[in-house]
């Protein structure tokens, strides 16, 4: 006997963890994963018009977790894929990628609930639920300043730089003042 079920992960491993809340099917223990390549699994019955969705982002450094400085990671959005029948898949960042689209957006909210009504559908089984999430790059010269990437000048203000795990970091301009031959930069 088949039952039907949906399905939660994260697409950017070690960024957060995920969980389904519970259901008619699972009326006690919602399912979760902190593994982006094996799926929280819930399954769920014809009855079950909402599940709760829930995303946990991991901070960057458990010792500055309360800090405004902990600006490692951050959710960027629950994203719902049709018909996935895999529960687990291979570690490949652009499994995601097509995924991750501006017409699959469902939510912008890190606890989400999908409601099913009589006209539409938000909930289905074999639904995977991606919980999208950036890390924040930040490019230093060798002085350990912040830089800006495109011109490679200092610049502390820079603090919007949010990349995709399956996309590509830019290259960093960087900006070289001469040297003399003492070995210290000329002004």
């Amino acid at each position: 006997m088949h039952g039907s079920s949906i399905k939660a992960t994260f697409d950017f491993p070690g960024a957060a963890s995920v969980s389904i809340g519970t259901t008619g099917l699972s009326p006690i223990q919602e399912q979760m994963t902190d593994n982006a390549w094996k799926f929280a699994v819930q399954g769920v019955l014809a009855a079950d018009n909402t599940v709760k969705l829930s995303a946990t982002t991991n901070p960057k450094d458990e010792g500055v977790a309360a800090s405004k400085e902990n600006q490692g990671y951050r959710f960027a959005g629950w994203y719902r894929e049709s018909k996935v029948t895999v529960n687990e898949v291979a570690e490949d960042p652009a499994y995601f990628k097509p995924m991750v689209t501006a017409d699959k957006l469902v939510s912008n909210v890190i606890d989400y609930t999908p409601a099913n009504t009589p006209d539409v559908k938000q909930l289905e089984d074999n639904d995977l639920f991606i919980a999208h999430h950036q890390a924040q790059v930040l490019f230093h010269d060798v002085a350990g300043n912040v830089i800006n990437k495109d011109t490679g000048a200092v610049d502390s203000t820079i603090g919007d730089d949010w990349y995709d795990y399956f996309d590509l970091l830019p290259s960093a301009l960087l900006e070289v003042s001469p040297v003399a031959e003492s070995g210290e930069a000329l002004q």
